[in-house]
């Protein structure tokens, strides 16, 4: 188990980012979470008291707390760390118990447990995660002509499926994907759109 000034450490800085809009919490239901972080050198006043490999540690260990709490799994969890090591103690399950209520109040608010229970009831696929790059498009069998031309390429990965099926989680089933080119300017005209429809989602909440 890691230090609990580190996990204290790691912890605080993954509520501030938060607060900062620098970091977003990922979901996946029913078991999986990924945390976000926009600018990697946002890690860098962990750097002295933190290795990267203890901050990965710690990340795992604060998202399975998080999933933990969201679920109301938190017993079931703590017997599972204890049943993994033998070594493990009382004193360590109470250790694990402490480190899920500091996870609860430092990164668990309202909405987040309201998206979580949002995206968990889905009927229709919900978003998971995005990826992108930037292309400069050459050449083309059916064009000879062709000017060179640049475009992103959007990846959307969405959750298909939201049961409790074990197997389909392990052969990744229940996670699909879509790529979609954009122009500059079409890339424009969806952020305009997305912007729109943000600022809509944010009415609707304040008058919820």
């Amino acid at each position: 188990m890691l230090e609990r000034a580190k996990f204290n450490l790691v912890l605080a800085t993954l509520a501030r980012l938060i607060a900062e809009n620098e970091c977003f919490i990922l979901f996946a239901p029913p078991f999986a979470a990924t945390i976000e972080v926009r600018d990697p050198h946002a890690w860098k006043a962990l750097e002295e008291g933190v290795t990267g490999s203890e901050r990965d540690t710690a990340i795992k260990d604060i998202t399975d707390l998080m999933l933990a709490n969201l679920q109301d799994e938190v017993n079931s969890f703590v017997e599972h760390k204890t049943e993994q090591n033998e070594s493990e103690t009382s004193d360590t399950a109470q250790e694990w118990r402490s480190r899920s209520e500091a996870v609860a109040q430092s990164l668990i608010g309202e909405h987040l447990r309201r998206r979580y229970l949002l995206k968990r009831l889905s009927k229709a696929p919900a978003f998971t995660d995005i990826d992108w790059d930037v292309k400069v498009k050459v050449g083309d069998a059916s064009e000879s002509n062709l000017q060179p031309f640049p475009y992103a390429t959007i990846k959307l990965r969405f959750q298909r499926e939201f049961g409790g099926d074990v197997v389909s989680w392990l052969s990744g089933r229940h996670l699909e994907s879509v790529q979609v080119n954009f122009s500059s300017d079409e890339l424009a005209y969806l952020i305009h759109s997305l912007e729109l429809a943000n600022a809509a989602l944010h009415k609707a909440e304040g008058g919820s």
